[in-house]
């Protein structure tokens, strides 16, 4: 996947989260045969990057009362509790991979969304052709921009925009924020005073130019180019850093433990609750001592937890005790591979 962390020097990149799209209005006018603008504005997005995309459908997200800790402090961030978030409007989330980052950014747009705050996000995924890459997004975040703010300025001065420079998309990454993002959302915090500095705008914008209002939360792994990016003169005054591999182990791991336990609770119950499966699963199983070892096989790292669980879920008809044996052995009897998911990811 082609980095996008080379830009966050001169222009901001990323944002995790994203308002919910149920629709627009839009203006159709005629161009005289040529596309209307916001038509190259739709078939520039990348629509599979959106959060409640079809195609990102059951995404990953911190199971209830896990996480708590630091979605708290994301959130006392974004909304204006933290000491650090007027001076500086960046946050950046990092951990190694597996370490729930993902989820905790999904977790967090939708904590936004039921606060109906403002925000815009596009979720890279490797595997994604049409999500791997920058190109598509400033029209994935423009296009939520868009759907987010009906009938005023930021509509008016984006179609304006893409009708004056057809080609924009093709323009470099700066310059579409500029014109697409940045000017706007301008325009609009010019003629607009908001009664609360709770409303935000949880976008991508000109570091150098950084309005009190608008807010980038970045989630990504420390690699040596964002890790650069973020140290540079533009960005290192102005970003706060959360990091998962700081995460109290305790707190983690009984985080995992709890999510186990709930996960295997509701295995039971289904299974026991089905006419598939006799004899039923004893009220025991896994056992206190099962799960502590998966606790401790994670390593910290929620998404061997994730994978066991959804190994043992999509198995059937086979049992779950028979599928956990298969994942506490290593090996499998059929060919089938428990860990396929993980050995993807470190590829």
């Amino acid at each position: 996947m082609q980095s996008v962390a080379p830009y966050l020097a001169t222009t901001t990149m990323i944002s995790l989260q994203q308002d919910m799209i149920t629709g627009g209005q839009f203006t159709q006018i005629s161009y005289n045969g040529q596309k209307a603008p916001i038509d190259t504005l739709k078939d520039a997005v990348a629509a599979n990057a959106f959060h409640d995309s079809a195609a990102r459908f059951d995404p990953p997200k911190c199971h209830s009362h896990t996480r708590v800790k630091i979605l708290d402090e994301i959130m006392d961030w974004i909304l204006g509790r933290g000491q650090d978030t007027l001076v500086k409007p960046f946050l950046w989330l990092n951990g190694a991979a597996g370490a729930g980052k993902s989820a905790i950014a999904q977790s967090t747009v939708e904590r936004c969304i039921e606060r109906s705050l403002h925000v815009a996000s596009f979720f890279f995924s490797k595997s994604d052709p049409t999500r791997n890459r920058p190109e598509s997004l400033v029209a994935t975040l423009a296009y939520q921009l868009y759907c987010s703010f009906p009938e005023t300025e930021i509509q008016t001065e984006m179609l304006s925009a893409i009708a004056k420079d057809p080609l924009v998309f093709n323009r470099t990454i700066q310059r579409q924020f500029t014109t697409l993002v940045v000017q706007p959302l301008k325009t609009y915090l010019s003629r607009h005073k908001f009664p609360e500095p709770q409303t935000s705008f949880l976008v991508v914008i000109d570091v150098r130019d950084a309005n009190p209002c608008i807010q980038i939360f970045v989630a990504g792994r420390p690699e040596y180019d964002i890790t650069q990016s973020f140290e540079s003169k533009f960005l290192k005054a102005i970003h706060t850093r959360l990091s998962l591999d700081l995460d109290s182990e305790s707190d983690v791991e009984s985080d995992i433990k709890l999510y186990l336990s709930d996960q295997f609770e509701q295995i039971k119950d289904d299974c026991n609750n089905s006419s598939f499966f006799w004899p039923k699963l004893n009220q025991s199983w896994p056992g206190e001592e099962v799960i502590q070892e998966l606790v401790w096989k994670s390593s910290g790292q929620f998404i061997y937890a994730a994978t066991v669980i959804r190994y043992i879920t999509s198995a059937r008809p086979r049992r779950p005790d028979r599928s956990l044996d298969m994942v506490l052995e290593l090996r499998s009897h059929d060919g089938d591979c428990p860990f396929a998911e993980l050995d993807s990811l470190y590829e």
